[in-house]
């Protein structure tokens, strides 16, 4: 399947690398999103913990 306005022998023949560099570069800035969004949810818990702790 390719995008809208693309002949079949254009985007993969001639542009090979150009799209799997830009599909790799999506799932890896994906990943490291997911990534970042991980810690820093984990870091909030831990901050909130240790406020909790301090309130008396």
């Amino acid at each position: 399947m390719l995008p809208w306005g693309f002949k079949s022998g254009y985007v993969f023949d001639e542009h090979k690398y150009m799209w799997l560099t830009y599909f790799a570069s999506r799932i890896g800035s994906f990943t490291c999103i997911k990534w970042i969004k991980r810690r820093s949810q984990k870091f909030d818990n831990a901050l909130r913990r240790i406020i909790k702790s301090l309130k008396f």
